[in-house]
């Protein structure tokens, strides 16, 4: 596996940041419904980019938040309930999420 992407809050205010500032002239973030369209498409781009790093198998941690990385689940055999015919379900990759102990323990306070 590759190097760990690390994103901290600070990138992605960054991030946010020089994207809206790049967009500023064409949307004149003047009313809420303007502002919602910015913030949609700035998440569309985070989403993008942390598509393409699992896509390419890096794993990418949010610091505070979690961590996801790309893994190979194992085929499994089943049976159709109707038939009683075997089907057999490939190996397939998935998106593990371990979420960090400093939002685990937020969750958990009282």
């Amino acid at each position: 596996m590759g190097e760990v992407n690390k994103i901290r809050k600070k990138e992605i205010v960054d991030f946010m940041d020089d994207y809206l500032v790049e967009h500023i002239a064409e949307l004149q973030l003047v009313n809420k419904g303007t502002r919602k369209v910015a913030f949609h498409n700035f998440l569309e781009e985070l989403i993008g980019y942390l598509k393409d790093g699992l896509k390419k198998g890096e794993p990418i941690e949010i610091r505070g938040f979690g961590s996801f990385k790309k893994v190979l689940r194992k085929g499994k055999k089943g049976r159709k309930v109707k038939t009683g015919e075997l089907v057999i379900f490939p190996d397939y990759f998935d998106i593990k999420l371990k979420v960090a102990k400093g939002f685990k323990k937020l969750l958990n306070d009282k």
